[in-house]
């Protein structure tokens, strides 16, 4: 059952990148309905308490949750109340499913390579779109000339690339994985964040500047406890990293 969920939640992964940020109502229904069918499957593992959750993170969420409903619940503003009780939705519903398959590793594979396939995709069409500033992978035009991947505005495809691309390094760094995938994912997070130079999104620049650090400082952290063989270069070069 892990598995099936986190095939379906990569499928609505692939669709939400590729068909839903186009500023068009239907184009989130594909991914919202895998999503739908990846939360359903894994309601079985939830209820035989298969996940990796400690209490203080589950009241967290959902005290955040509870929060974010609220503050929609009295918008004055329907239209974007509703667009954030969706969002919040989906949000909800991502956090169950990848909490329930994350302790399968074949699940949690598939998972993180959709994670880098879009990624990877992302940055070539990237690529592509600084030398042809109208190329559109899936529609016919998009709202900005600036390079965007597959988002229609720049700052989302920048935003998606900074996120995705520190959580790929964090796998390939101390993921429990062959040599062989993680320095795939490394070099596809590296990518991923040298293509948000290219977006000009000056919000996502600075992002990946404070992310670097902040993942650089936790990763030593974690490192010194799993004793990694590199901490004891990488502390020494700690103000270099930074």
């Amino acid at each position: 059952m892990p598995l099936i969920s986190s095939l379906l939640f990569s499928i609505a992964l692939v669709l939400a990148v590729t068909l839903g940020p186009q500023t068009r109502a239907w184009s989130w229904g594909p991914a919202l309905f895998f999503l739908i069918g990846s939360l359903a499957t894994s309601i079985p593992s939830l209820i035989q308490g298969k996940r990796q959750l400690s209490l203080a993170h589950l009241v967290l969420f959902v005290i955040t949750a509870l929060w974010f409903a609220g503050r929609a619940w009295g918008s004055p503003v329907g239209e974007l109340a509703r667009a954030d009780l969706m969002l919040l939705t989906a949000t909800v519903s991502s956090f169950v499913v990848v909490s329930t398959f994350t302790q399968n590793k074949a699940s949690e594979g598939v998972f993180v390579w959709t994670l880098a396939i879009l990624v990877a995709a992302s940055s070539l069409v990237i690529a592509k779109q600084v030398q042809d500033p109208s190329f559109a992978p899936i529609f016919s035009n998009r709202p900005a000339q600036l390079p965007s991947g597959f988002y229609g505005h720049y700052n989302e495809g920048a935003n998606f690339l900074l996120g995705t691309s520190f959580l790929l390094a964090g796998f390939a760094l101390f993921g429990t994985y062959s040599k062989i995938n993680r320095w795939a994912w490394g070099a596809i997070a590296i990518a991923g964040l040298a293509a948000v130079y290219f977006t000009r999104s000056r919000g996502a620049i600075l992002g990946v500047g404070v992310g670097a650090i902040a993942f650089t400082f936790f990763s030593l952290i974690i490192a010194k406890p799993a004793n990694r063989r590199w901490f004891a270069p990488a502390a020494v070069l700690l103000p270099v990293l930074l």
